[in-house]
C-alpha cells in the first residue's frame, strides 16, 4: 500500500469544497476514500483533545458541527510525500498568514481573531493513522 494522508474539508459551503478537492486531484492525489459526514462533538473532543480547555474550542466545534465535511483519504499518484505535500498546499493555520495559491489563504475566512474557519484540515506526520482509524474505522 502507499503512503497516505487523511484530510477533512470542513463545512464552508459545497461549492468551495468542490473548488478545494479539484485542486487536491491537479496537483496529483488519487481519492483513496470520500465521505460526506456532518461532523459529532464526541469525534471532534477526541480529534482536538489538545485543545478542549482552550476558549477557541467550542466555538470551533460548533463550527464545525454546523455543516457537512468532506472526509478523504487520499494517495499521490507519484512517489512524493503524500503529507508533506499536502500540508504544502495547505498553508499555515491562520489563512491571513498563508501565502496565495495556499488553500487556506484563498478559501479560509481572513478573520482578525478567528483562525479556524480555514477551510481544511490535514494530517501531521506522525498522526495519519490514528486519525484515519478514528474517521475511517474499518479502513484497512
Amino acid at each position: 500500500m502507499k503512503p497516505q494522508t487523511f484530510a477533512i474539508l470542513k463545512p464552508n459551503g459545497r461549492i468551495v469544497q468542490g473548488m478545494i478537492l479539484k485542486q487536491i486531484k491537479i496537483a496529483g492525489f488519487k481519492v483513496i476514500r470520500e465521505e460526506v459526514r456532518t461532523l459529532d462533538m464526541e469525534v471532534l473532543r477526541e480529534h482536538y483533545a489538545h485543545h478542549v480547555d482552550k476558549p477557541f474550542f467550542q466555538p470551533m466545534a460548533d463550527y464545525l458541527v454546523s455543516g457537512s465535511s468532506i472526509l478523504l483519504i487520499l494517495e499521490r499518484e507519484d512517489d512524493a510525500d503524500p503529507v508533506r505535500f499536502l500540508r504544502e498546499m495547505v498553508g499555515k493555520t491562520d489563512p491571513k498568514k498563508g501565502e496565495p495559491g495556499q488553500i487556506r489563504h484563498d478559501f479560509g475566512v481572513h478573520h482578525p481573531t478567528v483562525i479556524f474557519m480555514n477551510a481544511i484540515h490535514a494530517s501531521d506526520a506522525g498522526e495519519v493513522e490514528e486519525e484515519i482509524a478514528r474517521f475511517f474505522p474499518n479502513h484497512t
